[in-house]
Protein backbone atom coordinates (compact mmCIF):
# COMPACT_ATOMS: atom_id res chain seq x y z
CA UNK A 1 0.00 0.00 0.00
CA UNK A 2 1.41 3.38 -0.95
CA UNK A 3 1.98 5.95 1.77
CA UNK A 4 -0.37 8.21 -0.19
CA UNK A 5 -3.17 5.68 0.20
CA UNK A 6 -2.98 6.02 3.97
CA UNK A 7 -3.61 9.72 4.59
CA UNK A 8 -3.93 9.62 8.37
CA UNK A 9 -2.53 6.48 9.95
CA UNK A 10 -2.41 8.21 13.33
CA UNK A 11 -6.19 7.78 13.59
CA UNK A 12 -5.59 4.10 14.30
CA UNK A 13 -3.99 4.98 17.67
CA UNK A 14 -1.34 2.31 17.61
CA UNK A 15 -3.10 -0.44 15.65
CA UNK A 16 -1.04 0.47 12.59
CA UNK A 17 2.19 2.25 11.89
CA UNK A 18 3.60 4.00 8.83
CA UNK A 19 6.58 2.46 7.05
CA UNK A 20 7.97 3.63 3.72
CA UNK A 21 5.58 2.22 1.13
CA UNK A 22 3.67 -0.07 3.50
CA UNK A 23 1.12 -0.18 6.24
CA UNK A 24 1.92 -2.76 8.89
CA UNK A 25 -0.08 -3.69 11.91
CA UNK A 26 1.77 -3.75 15.20
CA UNK A 27 -0.51 -6.50 16.50
CA UNK A 28 -3.44 -8.29 14.90
CA UNK A 29 -6.71 -6.62 15.92
CA UNK A 30 -7.97 -9.85 17.49
CA UNK A 31 -5.10 -9.75 19.97
CA UNK A 32 -5.86 -6.31 21.38
CA UNK A 33 -7.49 -6.08 24.81
CA UNK A 34 -11.29 -5.93 24.65
CA UNK A 35 -14.07 -6.43 27.16
CA UNK A 36 -16.23 -7.79 24.33
CA UNK A 37 -14.94 -9.15 21.02
CA UNK A 38 -17.44 -9.46 18.15
CA UNK A 39 -16.12 -11.42 15.17
CA UNK A 40 -18.77 -10.57 12.58
CA UNK A 41 -17.42 -11.15 9.09
CA UNK A 42 -15.25 -14.22 8.58
CA UNK A 43 -15.73 -17.78 9.75
CA UNK A 44 -12.85 -19.60 11.48
CA UNK A 45 -11.04 -16.34 12.25
CA UNK A 46 -10.18 -17.53 15.77
CA UNK A 47 -8.10 -20.69 15.57
CA UNK A 48 -5.89 -22.74 17.86
CA UNK A 49 -2.95 -20.69 16.54
CA UNK A 50 -4.32 -17.37 17.87
CA UNK A 51 -6.74 -18.44 20.64
CA UNK A 52 -4.15 -18.02 23.40
CA UNK A 53 -3.60 -14.39 22.34
CA UNK A 54 -7.28 -13.42 22.65
CA UNK A 55 -7.68 -11.11 25.65
CA UNK A 56 -11.45 -10.56 25.54
CA UNK A 57 -13.58 -11.77 28.44
CA UNK A 58 -16.68 -12.16 26.28
CA UNK A 59 -17.00 -13.15 22.62
CA UNK A 60 -20.23 -12.58 20.68
CA UNK A 61 -20.26 -14.74 17.56
CA UNK A 62 -21.99 -12.46 15.03
CA UNK A 63 -21.10 -14.60 12.02
CA UNK A 64 -21.35 -18.32 11.34
CA UNK A 65 -18.66 -20.31 13.16
CA UNK A 66 -15.98 -17.64 13.74
CA UNK A 67 -14.24 -19.92 16.28
CA UNK A 68 -12.80 -23.32 15.35
CA UNK A 69 -13.56 -26.24 17.70
CA UNK A 70 -9.92 -26.36 18.84
CA UNK A 71 -9.91 -22.64 19.62
CA UNK A 72 -13.23 -23.01 21.42
CA UNK A 73 -11.68 -25.52 23.83
CA UNK A 74 -8.72 -23.22 24.49
CA UNK A 75 -10.92 -20.16 25.10
CA UNK A 76 -13.35 -22.05 27.33
CA UNK A 77 -10.49 -23.47 29.40
CA UNK A 78 -9.19 -19.90 29.78
CA UNK A 79 -12.50 -18.67 31.18
CA UNK A 80 -13.71 -16.75 28.12
CA UNK A 81 -17.51 -16.58 27.84
CA UNK A 82 -18.78 -17.25 24.31
CA UNK A 83 -22.29 -16.39 23.13
CA UNK A 84 -23.00 -18.61 20.13
CA UNK A 85 -23.86 -17.38 16.66
CA UNK A 86 -27.28 -19.02 16.77
CA UNK A 87 -28.24 -16.67 19.64
CA UNK A 88 -26.34 -13.54 18.67
CA UNK A 89 -27.34 -13.57 15.00
CA UNK A 90 -30.94 -14.75 15.48
CA UNK A 91 -32.38 -11.26 14.89
CA UNK A 92 -30.65 -11.03 11.52
CA UNK A 93 -32.01 -14.40 10.49
CA UNK A 94 -35.57 -13.43 11.48
CA UNK A 95 -35.37 -10.11 9.64
CA UNK A 96 -33.99 -11.79 6.53
CA UNK A 97 -36.96 -14.17 6.59
CA UNK A 98 -39.39 -11.23 6.72
CA UNK A 99 -37.56 -9.48 3.87
CA UNK A 100 -37.73 -12.59 1.69
CA UNK A 101 -41.35 -13.36 2.53
CA UNK A 102 -42.36 -9.80 1.59
CA UNK A 103 -40.09 -9.65 -1.48
CA UNK A 104 -38.10 -6.72 -0.08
Amino acid sequence: MDDGQVPDVQRFKGAAQRRPGTLQRRRPLLELKYDVLVPAAIHSVITEENANQIKARLILEATKHPITPEADRILSAGGVTILRDILVNAGGVVMRYFERSQNL
